[in-house]
C-alpha cells in the first residue's frame, strides 16, 4: 500500500513537472512572439517618425526659402530704388543710416569711436 501511494505521488510529481515544462515552453513561445511583434511595431513607428521628421524639415526649409526669397526681393527692390536716386537725394538717407549707427542725433561720433 505504501509503495502504491508512493508510486502515485511520484507519478503525480512527474505529471506536474511535465505540465510546468509545457507551460514554460508555451510562455517562452508567447514571449518570443510578443517580442517579435513589438520589435516590428517599433521599427514601423521609427519609420513613421523618420518620415514625419523628414517632412517637417522639408516644410521648414521650404518656408525658410520663401522667407529668404521675400527678403532678397525686398532688399533688391530697395537697392534698385537707392540706385535710382540722385546723389543729393541720398544725403538724407545716408544721414539717417549714420545716425542709427551713432545715436547722438545731430552730433558727431565721439573721437574714441571714430
Amino acid at each position: 500500500m505504501k509503495e502504491g501511494l508512493l508510486s502515485e505521488i511520484l507519478e503525480m510529481e512527474r505529471d506536474i513537472r511535465q505540465r510546468i515544462s509545457a507551460l514554460e515552453q508555451q510562455l517562452q513561445t508567447a514571449f518570443d512572439s510578443l517580442r517579435l511583434q513589438l520589435e516590428q511595431e517599433l521599427q514601423q513607428e521609427q519609420a513613421r517618425c523618420d518620415a514625419d521628421c523628414s517632412r517637417s524639415v522639408a516644410e521648414a526649409m521650404t518656408a525658410a526659402q520663401r522667407e529668404a526669397d521675400a527678403l532678397l526681393a525686398e532688399a533688391s527692390a530697395y537697392a534698385a530704388w537707392i540706385d535710382s536716386l540722385a546723389d543729393p537725394e541720398l544725403d538724407p538717407i545716408i544721414a539717417r543710416y549714420l545716425e542709427s549707427l551713432c545715436p547722438e542725433v545731430g552730433h558727431d561720433c565721439p573721437d574714441e569711436q571714430a
